[in-house]
């Protein structure tokens, strides 16, 4: 029996908070591809005011989380408004057009052996494609143009097959929560043979694989455990949320690895199927965290955000390490262990008195160095 490829049509406006006329949405269609051939994960079409002066520079991905040269999966950029050059980097292109034209940038997502391949370190935060799951993450194929802002009013409609499962916290429309770019940006897609567990207050689990140690009630119950202290130390309420959890093979004998990414309303969870669950716990808090820091207490620099991510990650673990002990997950015991151990290693490393501008150069290159800001 043939293996179904899912290939996706996708489209987006982006529209200024400023506009006086309401925004059009424009209809998104994704669709079943089992006559395509090649791997084609995504069709992006993005909407977009152009630049008053009628050039316009856009970027397109190019390293994050780890991964590098990202703009290798994106493939036919195409727009009947502009004429489109290249940048000084294989991840800008200018766009020149008619003084504040209206833009709309088609380009295709593609994932195969000329594209960006994980390194196998860390997480692997390439937009995945295979039989049964696509994922991806908007830093790794979002076209960003420099003519809009982050904050700018975003619209944007997603429709798959008949009989397709997916989510993506870019549905939190449905909540009446308006969507801005910076929410795009930060968002993930995932769709395929994936299982959605409603968690409560308009949060979801969707999960795709097996925990040996874990099911589907144990995931929950982990969530709302760990996202009641949270909202309680934070004092916020319930809020629309989305938790991606892939379980893939262990890398080998004895190889354990857990890990994540926290997005603006949502997080990405790997996790190997031996995974032990007091790790499952400890990174879930850690990057459900990431939802008020640095978010919602000053943010990140728009470059070189390795610069604070002693607040991103060091101030994250310390807070999440006391919602673990608040909503009894962790003993006052194990709190103090996990404190001893990091003293412990920040003694011993070859790098503690490393400047921040090493942090900067070295993160994803050394693990002594990406290891300091926590």
């Amino acid at each position: 029996m043939p293996s179904k490829i899912l290939t996706t049509l996708l489209i987006i406006v982006f529209c200024p908070l400023a506009a006086s006329a309401q925004p059009k949405a424009i209809e998104l269609s994704v669709r079943s591809a089992m006559e395509f051939t090649n791997k084609v994960a995504m069709e992006v079409a993005l909407v977009f005011p152009g630049e008053e002066d009628g050039e316009t520079i856009v970027r397109l991905p190019t390293d994050w989380g780890g991964q590098d040269k990202l703009y290798l999966a994106l493939r036919d950029l195409q727009c009947d408004q502009a004429e489109i050059l290249g940048g000084d980097d294989p991840g800008i292109r200018k766009l020149k057009h008619a003084p504040g034209a209206s833009i709309t940038l088609r380009y295709r997502v593609v994932v195969d052996e000329n594209g960006p391949q994980f390194n196998g370190r860390g997480n692997n935060y390439c937009v995945q494609f295979q039989q049964g799951l696509l994922f991806a993450i908007g830093y790794t194929w979002l076209i960003q143009p420099e003519s809009i802002d982050g904050q700018d009013e975003a619209i944007v409609k997603i429709s798959f097959p008949e009989g397709v499962a997916w989510a993506s916290d870019m549905e939190h429309t449905k909540s009446g929560r308006q969507l801005v770019f910076r929410d795009l940006v930060e968002s993930v897609l995932i769709a395929g043979d994936v299982r959605t567990v409603e968690a409560g207050g308009g949060a979801r689990l969707v999960i795709r694989g097996s925990i040996d140690s874990r099911d589907d009630a144990g995931w929950k119950d982990s969530f709302q455990r760990i996202a009641q202290a949270q909202r309680g130390y934070w004092k916020s309420a319930d809020e629309p949320f989305l938790v991606t959890i892939l379980a893939t093979p262990p890398l080998g004998p004895g190889s354990i690895s857990v890990g994540g990414t926290g997005l603006s309303d949502s997080f990405a969870f790997f996790a190997s199927s031996n995974s032990e669950p007091s790790r499952l716990d400890q990174v879930m808090a850690h990057e459900m965290m990431h939802t008020w820091v640095p978010r919602r207490i000053g943010g990140m620099p728009p470059r070189d955000e390795q610069s604070d991510y002693w607040l991103s990650e060091g101030f994250t673990d310390w807070t999440s390490w006391r919602v673990l002990v608040r909503s009894g997950f962790w003993t006052p015991e194990d709190f103090v262990r996990a404190f001893n151990e990091n003293l412990r290693d920040y003694d011993q490393s070859p790098v503690r008195e490393a400047p921040n501008s090493e942090i900067v150069a070295g993160f994803w290159r050394d693990r002594a160095t990406a290891d300091l800001p926590y």
